[in-house]
């Protein structure tokens, strides 16, 4: 199966377990399967560096509600220490804004996301701030962010930044951070102001 909010993706992390509910250490299914959201949602609540693996496959976020930033609704919500995604390749494993009215990851609290060999696509940055912006991928607050072989595309926003927005004024105070691309493509975002690529 390929819905990003059903049981689709198989828990292969450095956590012992993926599971729905975060913070329970404990799986879903008998068969170790879960959300990419749940993994998201379960790295956030544990410590250290995890890795998610995708399998080939459209996975459509599917539970709208912008400006939710537990990650329970609407985009994906990074707070991990270090969380790397990996999937099977950027033409094969694609992540997809879907019907969440929100981007798809939101790089929160000096978070380090790194994006391996998959596509971000049809994200949809907000409209309340310059920060607000960022339709496939905004990282704030020092977060730092590495893309390699990796697809960002048809993302919009009507501010900044609708590929990416990184880091742009950091809710009001710049931080540093570190942002890293590496064979990436970033095509076809339109922003209304600066950067439709990156901003």
């Amino acid at each position: 199966g390929s819905g990003l909010d059903g049981w689709a993706v198989t828990g292969k992390k450095t956590l012992v377990t993926v599971v729905k509910v975060p913070g329970k250490g404990r799986g879903q299914e008998a068969t170790n399967k879960c959300s990419v959201r749940a993994a998201i949602m379960e790295a956030n609540k544990k410590a250290g560096a995890d890795t998610i693996t995708l399998p080939a496959g459209t996975f459509k976020l599917t539970l709208a509600g912008a400006c939710e930033d537990l990650g329970a609704k609407g985009d994906l919500d990074v707070t991990s220490t270090s969380l790397t995604i990996t999937g099977a390749s950027a033409a094969t494993s694609i992540i997809d804004g879907g019907t969440s009215a929100d981007r798809v990851f939101d790089v929160r609290n000096k978070s380090y996301l790194v994006l391996s060999k998959l596509t971000v696509q049809n994200g949809k940055g907000g409209a309340s701030s310059a920060d607000d912006g960022g339709g496939g991928i905004r990282a704030t607050g020092g977060s730092s962010l590495t893309l390699s072989s990796v697809t960002v595309q048809k993302n919009t926003s009507p501010y900044h930044g609708a590929g990416i927005l990184f880091n742009y004024l950091a809710f009001g105070s710049p931080v540093p951070a570190k942002l890293t691309i590496v064979g990436a493509t970033i095509a076809n975002n339109i922003a209304n102001r600066n950067g439709g690529g990156i901003a």
